[in-house]
């Protein structure tokens, strides 16, 4: 850490969300060098252990930043009460992040797979919600005989995993990455189509209308971003364990279903494949695109 910082002499130091590196921060405070928290957020367990440290050692985690900006009011009186100096409350950075990259000839390979079919995708999913995901396609089967699930990984690690749990319920997968690789131009019989790579989630956000964002499903993850569909205009639901974001939740829940469990996920999709259409649709909430994507310009008023 002391090579770092005196190597790289930086003038400011921003940390993001819940990424607290004590050594750093104490030389960082050492040095007199300005730090911030962004962003800034804890898990229930990750708070437990902090009040714990202050009332045993009297550790204050968030004492040696300059300020600390929080997206919640109940994260601000937490932040406060655990040494926060100046904690202010401000829009998460996750709405103002850019549209995801589309790139054109990925999208016309998966275009000539996917076809005219009935298509929805699942996505960054963990272990324990590939098999929710899974019972889902087999109910749409039953009412859609030519439906496509997509299975967005969220660790490309468990890829096989994945497949292996779709054959032992006798359903057909394909690859993403032997789509690109092979320039597959059919898949009528296939059930799963899994994607094994990083970075392309805009592809399919350009031609899935129907959206299931988990990470939501089963407890302690905390859900995943689901402002990257709606910014596509698709139909986005997300489960009910969404923690993470549930700040923002309250500025896009016209954009964004609810779905507590397989019955309730499965009436979404056919809803959707019956009655949705994107048709332009983006964010209708002007007060939250106003107030929320300025939030860099607003962090940086504060500082200069």
């Amino acid at each position: 850490v002391r090579r770092f910082v005196q190597f790289w002499r930086p003038s400011v130091v921003f940390f993001v969300e819940s990424e607290l590196w004590p050594n750093m921060l104490y030389y960082l405070h050492e040095q007199g060098i300005p730090t911030y928290l962004l962003n800034a957020r804890c898990s229930d367990k990750s708070l437990s252990r902090f009040y714990i440290a202050k009332k045993l050692l009297r550790l204050l985690p968030f004492k040696l930043f300059d300020a600390v900006y929080v997206s919640s009011q109940s994260m601000l009186e937490h932040v406060k009460a655990l040494g926060g100096r100046t904690v202010t409350l401000m829009p998460s950075l996750k709405t103002i992040s850019e549209k995801l990259p589309v790139n054109p000839e990925s999208v016309a390979k998966i275009k000539r797979v996917i076809g005219g079919r009935k298509r929805w995708i699942a996505v960054s999913t963990h272990p324990g919600e590939e098999e929710i995901i899974i019972n889902v396609h087999k109910l749409l089967k039953a009412a859609f005989d030519d439906v496509m699930t997509i299975i967005a990984v969220r660790h490309p690690h468990r890829v096989s995993d994945v497949a292996e749990l779709c054959l032992r319920y006798g359903l057909v997968c394909t690859l993403h990455s032997s789509v690109l690789q092979n320039d597959i131009s059919e898949s009528a019989n296939d059930d799963i189509y899994i994607v094994d790579q990083m970075g392309c989630l805009g592809d399919f956000f350009e031609l899935v209308d129907t959206v299931l964002v988990c990470g939501s499903l089963i407890q302690n993850i905390g859900g995943h971003n689901f402002l990257e569909p709606i910014r596509f205009g698709c139909n986005v639901a997300t489960g009910k364990y969404f923690d993470n974001f549930r700040d923002v939740y309250q500025h896009v829940k016209r954009e964004c279903v609810i779905a507590t469990d397989t019955k309730e996920i499965c009436g979404f999709v056919k809803e959707s494949f019956m009655h949705f259409s994107r048709d332009g649709r983006t964010l209708t909430n002007p007060d939250f695109i106003e107030k929320w994507e300025d939030v860099v310009r607003s962090i940086m008023n504060q500082l200069s």
